[in-house]
């Protein structure tokens, strides 16, 4: 049975990228509180912290502040950056991939 919006069809594909969309945004946002939980902050404050630092909200559960380690500031300012930019921008600029040199046919 197809899904429908406003009594029209919506194809698989742009599902499967939305969806994928999601999970990146997710994962990276899982990370960067499993990275503040290992720093030993209790996990619903790790959490918090991360998906605001994501959403670029600026609230905080009051884990940031200058005393936190050189690099959960680091984390931290890459969740930042990685949710101003949006993360497949991100995630493309990263991947080894598009580094690399192609020659131009002739």
């Amino acid at each position: 049975m197809p899904l429908k919006c406003a009594g029209t069809a919506i194809e698989t594909e742009p599902l499967r990228h939305l969806l994928g969309f999601m999970v990146a945004y997710l994962l990276l946002m899982l990370a960067g509180g499993s990275a503040l939980v290992l720093a030993g902050f209790a996990p619903e404050d790790a959490l918090f912290e991360s998906a605001s630092a994501m959403g670029t909200v600026g609230l905080s559960s009051g884990i940031t502040n200058a005393d936190l380690p050189t690099w959960v500031k680091l984390m931290l300012s890459l969740e930042m950056w990685a949710g101003r930019l949006e993360v497949l921008p991100v995630l493309v600029l990263l991947y080894p991939g598009t580094w690399k040199l192609r020659r131009r046919s002739r």
